[in-house]
């Protein structure tokens, strides 16, 4: 009877620590920090041309009258085309066979690099 008792016992609290620690409350704030980057509508205006505008023109690099063979940056049209041959992403990725961009420069942040990357596969499109 006692070790019926005890193996009774011992079901429940394996029961109860298997419910205590199958189940717990996470802290949405902790969990979704308001920082988090939102690639869920990334758009040229937005979210591409400031950074380039920031990073890009800062020592008057890639703009008209005389840029590099990168192109000229500050027009659409000229970002479009480096961003559809590869040469945007890699660049800015620091591929083995680019010139790293920001030239003299940390790499862009992880979540810029993402917006990039999500713009890029849209086909860089003008919105």
């Amino acid at each position: 009877m006692k070790n019926r008792n005890t193996l009774i016992l011992l079901a429940i609290g394996l029961g109860l620590w298997c419910l205590n620690v199958g189940c717990y409350y996470d802290k949405a704030n902790e969990l979704y920090p308001s920082g988090q980057c939102d690639t869920s509508n990334v758009s040229f205006s937005k979210d591409i041309m400031p950074v380039v505008q920031s990073e890009c023109a800062i020592s008057n690099c890639h703009v008209a009258p005389n840029p590099p063979s990168g192109g000229d940056f500050s027009q659409y049209e000229g970002l479009k085309i480096v961003a559809i041959d590869g040469r945007l992403l890699g660049a800015i990725q620091h591929q083995a066979a680019y010139s790293p961009m920001p030239q003299n420069a940390a790499m862009l942040s992880d979540c810029t690099l993402s917006k990039f990357k999500i713009w890029v596969a849209a086909g860089a499109p003008k919105n």
